[in-house]
């Protein structure tokens, strides 16, 4: 096999320039059409939990007050637990009668701790928007009323409630298209690589005194009809 240089592979690539170009349509077409039509909507909606003060707290304690919000912080990762929990989940599904499985149920839940914070963030993904945002709002409203006597602690409070989401957040159409089409740059022009390297005819009287050592007697012109 023979070496290739950079000026032959772009030649090469340029030759094949409608390949490339048609593969990048189809790659853009076929990731759009799947994204647009065979992918099911996703949407998202999210309800805020704080841990705030415990009962008894008293605010002019200094040390107090410290050891409270680091406490508070290693809760925050427990009730992260206990939300996904087969106590708070079971409630979420009876309450809104979901008619799917606890496994989908924390399939679609997620619970989000915000670094350094007191915060937790309760993110459902659903098909239907309407759902999602009660999810998140029921799983919330249990927590909040169950987390008493499964920790004997009564700290939790709902900071903000999930709304109706107005789009979707996945499948992003743009995006997909995008790299559908970039993939269909890169697989042609790999295939156009692999055509050029694996080319073994003789395109100029120059590669056949090269390859075979003898001299070029003559060369018919190639005439264009007009």
């Amino acid at each position: 096999m023979e070496e290739l240089t950079l000026l032959e592979l772009f030649n090469g690539l340029k030759k094949r320039l409608t390949m490339i170009i048609a593969f990048m349509v189809v790659g853009g077409l076929l990731a759009f059409t799947v994204s647009q039509f065979f992918i099911q909507p996703k949407y998202e909606a999210s309800s805020t939990l704080i841990i705030g003060k415990s009962e008894g707290y008293d605010d002019k304690d200094q040390n107090l007050q410290y050891n409270q919000v680091l406490l508070n912080q290693k809760l925050v990762s427990t009730y992260s637990e206990i939300i996904k929990s087969r106590a708070i989940s079971d409630k979420v599904i009876k309450n809104l009668q979901l008619d799917f499985t606890r496994e989908k149920y924390q399939e679609e839940v997620k619970v989000v701790n915000v670094k350094d914070t007191e915060l937790i963030s309760i993110i459902v993904r659903d098909n239907i928007p309407e759902r999602a945002m009660d999810i998140a709002n029921e799983t919330a409203e249990i927590f909040q009323e169950n987390i008493k006597p499964i920790m004997d602690i009564n700290n939790v409070k709902i900071l903000d409630e999930a709304v109706l989401p107005e789009k979707p957040v996945s499948p992003r159409v743009k995006i997909n298209t995008i790299l559908g089409i970039l993939l269909g740059a890169f697989i042609s022009m790999l295939i156009a690589t692999f055509l050029e390297i694996f080319d073994t005819t003789l395109k100029s009287a120059n590669e056949i005194q090269k390859k075979f050592n003898l001299p070029i007697l003559g060369v018919i012109p190639k005439i264009k009809e007009k």
